[in-house]
């Protein structure tokens, strides 16, 4: 270990004063250069986009939801070579409103997936009982959301707005039949067989 050695007398001070105008002043402890942070990786940008038209008391969207949509989120959405989106709607009446809130709501904590599967699955079995606040708190309560948050966005009617405009939108398209599917825009009415979309986005995909 190197150490400054205390020099006495004049010749000593000259010897010190020559070598630090040498090597530089004193003994103290030269600061690592710090290595920048590495750049993250950047996330892919999907370069196709799905939006899906549903309602939750639609009995062909609760069939597109469980023979489509999850598959096509396994096979291009979780390996983002595609995006996928949602807008539910209130075009059913009340219930539906609610539901489709409850689904955002999830979305807020990232749950609306299992939370759509939940609420197609409740509503398969007890209709729009399924849907009261109290049966829509449950579910969300059985996914492991937090309880408060949910409850809060879910009374507040946050999210009303949102399912409503969804709704316009395609009203103010002409459109009166759910679900509808855009693929990069290209609309697919009804609930198809799965192959009938996988060779949709194959061939975009491949463009």
């Amino acid at each position: 270990m190197t150490k400054c050695l205390k020099m006495v007398g004049l010749g000593a001070l000259s010897i010190a004063l020559l070598i630090s105008l040498i090597f530089g002043f004193g003994c103290a402890k030269q600061e690592a250069t710090p290595t920048p942070p590495p750049s993250p990786t950047p996330t892919p940008t999907p370069k196709m986009e799905i939006v899906i038209y549903s309602d939750f008391q639609c009995h062909n969207c609760a069939d597109l939801f469980f023979d489509v949509e999850e598959e096509l989120h396994r096979l291009y959405v979780d390996t983002d070579k595609v995006s996928m989106e949602v807008r539910s709607i209130n075009g059913l009446g009340n219930a539906s409103l609610l539901a489709a809130e409850a689904a955002l709501c999830a979305g807020d904590q990232g749950k609306f997936w299992a939370y759509s599967g939940a609420l197609f699955t409740a509503w398969r079995q007890a209709g729009a009982a399924a849907y009261s606040e109290a049966e829509l708190l449950k579910t969300a309560i059985a996914l492991g959301l937090n309880e408060e948050a949910f409850s809060t966005c879910l009374t507040s009617g946050v999210k009303e707005a949102e399912v409503d405009a969804n709704r316009l939108e395609l009203l103010d398209a002409g459109e009166t039949e759910i679900p509808i599917i855009y693929i990069n825009g290209n609309k697919i009415k009804g609930n198809k067989p799965l192959q009938t979309y996988v060779d949709v986005i194959e061939q975009l995909l491949s463009q």
